[in-house]
């Protein structure tokens, strides 16, 4: 299956995402979202999907810790990736950061 890899549209999914689930959505409901399901994504991917993230104003990427807290300015897409594919269960990884709408919606 292949995954979608136009930033517009990545984001457009994403968002389009959150709107159907009514909340915040992980990096393995994006990866979902934009044509490939999280068990199947690669490293590429993932890097794919947040880069589309870190140049949206759209669209926030952060963690839970008793709040949505958005990460520094200074998180890279390598970095996150790296984080992700370095853990011993990259998909339980994936659900560790979180991605919100910054326009309101779920934000």
């Amino acid at each position: 299956m292949s995954m979608e890899t136009n930033p517009e549209k990545i984001v457009d999914n994403l968002l389009k995402d959150m709107r159907e689930v009514h909340d915040w959505i992980c990096i393995a409901d994006a990866t979902a979202a934009n044509g490939k399901n999280s068990f199947h994504a690669t490293y590429e991917d993932v890097v794919i999907i947040l880069e589309a993230v870190k140049e949206s104003p759209l669209v926030a990427l952060g963690k839970i810790a008793d709040r949505f807290r958005d990460l520094p300015d200074d998180w890279t897409p390598y970095g996150i990736a790296e984080d992700i594919f370095s853990a011993a269960d990259p998909i339980t990884e994936m659900m560790h950061f979180w991605l919100r709408s910054t326009e309101g919606i779920y934000s």
